[in-house]
């Protein structure tokens, strides 16, 4: 169950070299890996690479701060060292994980029970303002598209 922060540490084989590729997100690692495609090809990454290799680790707040689990591979002292320096970067404190949420702008279901009761009924009351907002932006785009001929399904011209 990918929730709260995650890091996929992509290992893969570029001629003699093994590189490594450090990727961290909100969500999901399959989410994580799709978005992190354009990166990964940059660094040389192929569909098929050979030696390929992916260690998650998911955050574990009920722990404490800079706590993560590992979710899947076989990581080396190396990779490990890795993926703990990173988390650290990521969510190893309050302003961290600010800053991490911040640049990712998403926030899901495991953060969002990191709230206090009261803080929670606060953050429901500011995203349901936002989400009035979001709504009413959406239907105007749509009047604006629908209005014109061209942008309607064929038999509805």
């Amino acid at each position: 169950m990918c929730q709260g922060t995650v890091q996929s540490l992509v290992k893969f084989r570029v001629g003699k070299r093994t590189r490594r590729v450090l990727l961290q997100g909100i969500g999901s690692h399959s989410g994580l890996i799709q978005t992190g495609r354009p990166l990964l090809l940059r660094r040389g990454w192929t569909e098929n690479a050979p030696d390929q290799n992916v260690i998650s680790t998911e955050s574990d707040f009920t722990r404490g701060w800079n706590r993560c689990t590992l979710e899947s591979g076989k990581p080396t002292p190396t990779d490990m060292r890795l993926l703990r320096a990173g988390h650290k970067r990521m969510a190893g404190s309050a302003a961290a994980l600010i800053r991490h949420v911040r640049r990712c702008n998403l926030v899901d279901d495991a953060l969002i029970a990191l709230l206090t009761p009261e803080a929670w009924g606060v953050y429901d009351a500011a995203k349901a303002d936002a989400q009035r907002v979001y709504d009413a932006a959406k239907a105007d785009a749509w009047c604006a598209l629908f209005r014109l001929a061209q942008n309607r399904v064929e038999h509805l011209r």
